[in-house]
């Protein structure tokens, strides 16, 4: 689950990109290992409407898959209202939300405000990352944290799945 096609993440500007992020995953699987304890509930995750960049999601999707965390993949420009669909339909506890675009951030906002109107959004923790956020962008957005990398955002996601009943 961890290996990623090199044609959706090689440049010309950088070549051994994948190399490079193949070490990492192989280093944080090493220091992961696999988990005997239970998480509780599920996790969505998708990129927000109006961008199409996967990279950080994909890596994320697959770190959280390694550890045993139940995910499901939402994909790309993945609209307010099917986040708010997959949230009422399942054991959802975690929704993380992934923008690379700044100009997309309100995407972010518009998804935490229609699972606030759906009644959803006290039931779950949200979590923010991606380029185009930050811990101020979260704080704005009433998230409950903020993932500098994919990395950050699996101890947070595993420490709330962990601790939920």
């Amino acid at each position: 689950p961890f290996s990623i096609p090199s044609t959706t993440i090689s440049t010309p500007e950088s070549p051994d990109l994948k190399e490079e992020i193949d070490k990492v995953i192989i280093d944080e699987k090493k220091k992961i290992k696999k988990s005997t304890q239970k998480f509780s509930g599920k996790v969505i995750i998708g990129t927000v409407k109006g961008d199409v960049h996967d990279l950080g999601k994909n890596i994320m999707v697959a770190l959280m898959e390694g550890l045993g965390i139940d995910v499901e993949d939402l994909g790309v420009d993945t609209p307010p209202n099917i986040f708010v669909e997959k949230a009422k339909l399942s054991d959802v506890k975690v929704i993380a939300l992934s923008c690379l675009l700044t100009i997309t951030t309100s995407s972010i906002k518009q998804t935490i405000n229609e699972l606030d109107k759906a009644g959803i959004r006290k039931k779950v923790k949200i979590i923010i990352g991606g380029a185009g956020t930050s811990q101020e962008l979260a704080d704005t957005v009433n998230a409950d944290a903020y993932a500098k990398n994919a990395f950050d955002g699996l101890r947070v996601i595993e420490k709330w799945l962990l601790n939920s009943s």
